[in-house]
Parts: structure tokens; C-alpha cells; sequence
């Protein structure tokens, strides 16, 4: 009997940390922080912090290659490369699965609420710091020049973006950085997707089959 009860109260403290682990990763605010690189071969990386990088997500985009990395107070507790022998297997299993959207559903209303839903999101997702940095320059000077007046207006503008990036006219180039901070708070962007489904206008619009 003493053997049962001890083990009720093991599994209901589990039950707890787990119920109180689940919360904490739904309020606590996450950062997060993009960087990408444009030039002639195309990187991109995202690196999501929580709780002051007890929890680490690093998504990392090159031209021939996508790398996940999960770290946990950093150690790599999981990448896809480690599952790289599977990758067949996830391919066919994923042939079965498909999502349509019937656009003959789609209303004016519908359409409005999805715009609000869209505007929500970008707006809890709102970076604190945007930095853009390189040269720039097209083949055209005049389509060149008209990009540089652009930015100007956007640097007069937006105090948060921070933009050091210098026109060519009598060269044809690309090579830029981008680097955008900010924090995401999962339970409302979670809260609105939720709201949004609940609507019975938009449940009917997406289908799935098997």
C-alpha cells in the first residue's frame, strides 16, 4: 500500500512540473533573432532563445542545405542531420497527407477576418532592432537611384531599422546583410490562431483528405 501511494505522489509531482514546464513555455516571451545573407548564394538563419537560453532553436538555410539544431542549456539535443538515413522514409509517409482550400468558400468577410488575423501576428511579432548592412547595385542606375530615395524615406522614418547600405551605379551587384531582433509571446499568437478557427466560416474553407 505505502509502495502505491508513493508512487501516486511521484507521478502526480511529475504531473505537476510537467503542467507548470507546459505554462512557463506558453507565457515566457521568446527572442528571437534572423539573419540572412544576399548575394550569390543565399543564407538564411533563425535563432529562437527562451528563458534566457535555457532552450535554443537554430535553423540554418544555405544553398544546398537545411540544418535544425534543439539545444537545452547548450547541448545539442537534437539535429536533422542525425536523420538524414530516415529521409526516405519521412518523404513517403508525408505523399498521403494533403491540405486544399477550397476557394469557392472564400467571402469578403472571410477575407477580412484573415487580413485582421495576419495583422495580429505581425504586430506581436514585432521587431525591436532591424539592421541592414552591404552594397547594392542593378543594371539600370535609374532603377538604382530610385531604390536609394527608398531608403532614405525609410531611415527618416522607422528610428528601429538601422540601415548602412550603399548604392553602385557602375556596377552590377548584390551582396547585403539583414539582421532582425525581436521577441514573440507563443500564448497569444496561440490565443488568436485558436479565435480564428473557431469561426465556423473559416473551418469550412480548409479540407483535408487522406
Amino acid at each position: 500500500m505505502y509502495g502505491v501511494i508513493l508512487a501516486l505522489k511521484i507521478f502526480i509531482t511529475i504531473l505537476f512540473i510537467a503542467i507548470i514546464l507546459i505554462i512557463m513555455l506558453l507565457v515566457i516571451p521568446y527572442n528571437y533573432i534572423i539573419r540572412g545573407d544576399i548575394n550569390e548564394d543565399l543564407k538564411g538563419e533563425i535563432e529562437i532563445n527562451w528563458f534566457l537560453g535555457l532552450l535554443r532553436l537554430n535553423a540554418l538555410k544555405t544553398s544546398d542545405n537545411f540544418e535544425i539544431k534543439f539545444y537545452f542549456i547548450n547541448f545539442c539535443v537534437y539535429s536533422n542531420l542525425r536523420k538524414n538515413s530516415n529521409k526516405h522514409i519521412e518523404k513517403n509517409s508525408n505523399k498521403n497527407r494533403k491540405i486544399s482550400v477550397n476557394f469557392q468558400l472564400l467571402e469578403l468577410d472571410t477575407l477580412r477576418k484573415l487580413f485582421l488575423y495576419l495583422k495580429d501576428i505581425i504586430l506581436i511579432v514585432k521587431p525591436r532592432s532591424i539592421t541592414i548592412e552591404g552594397v547594392y547595385g542593378l543594371d539600370d542606375p535609374f532603377a538604382t537611384g530610385t531604390i536609394s530615395a527608398v531608403i532614405s524615406v525609410i531611415k527618416s522614418n522607422f528610428s528601429a531599422i538601422r540601415i548602412n547600405i550603399s548604392p553602385v551605379f557602375d556596377e552590377v551587384i548584390l551582396d547585403v546583410f539583414i539582421e532582425i531582433k525581436g521577441r514573440i509571446n507563443l500564448f497569444i499568437v496561440i490565443l488568436r490562431t485558436v479565435k480564428l478557427l473557431l469561426k465556423k466560416d473559416l473551418r469550412k474553407i480548409v479540407l483535408k483528405g487522406a
